[in-house]
């Protein structure tokens, strides 16, 4: 995601769903600056398996991590 904000010259992101089956962490670490540089909230869905990971990945861009009732997704702000 970084690769083609920059190619695309993006300068701002508010918000980025994510939805891609057990790839969480991968799409997370692909997108290393624009969590630095924008913070945007994220609403991403989360297999059971990966949540604690995903969590200490985003706490280190500053991110808290809350569940949405009745589904496997989360807000991150």
């Amino acid at each position: 995601m970084d690769k083609i904000l920059k190619e695309l010259g993006v300068n701002r992101v508010d918000w980025v769903k994510i939805d891609v089956e057990g790839a969480e962490l991968e799409a997370l670490e692909g997108m290393g600056n624009a969590l630095k540089q924008y913070h945007p909230k994220i609403v991403i869905e989360v297999g059971k398996g990966n949540v604690e990971r995903v969590k200490r990945f985003l706490k280190r861009y500053g991110y808290s991590m809350a569940a949405i009732k009745g589904t496997s997704y989360f807000y991150c702000v």
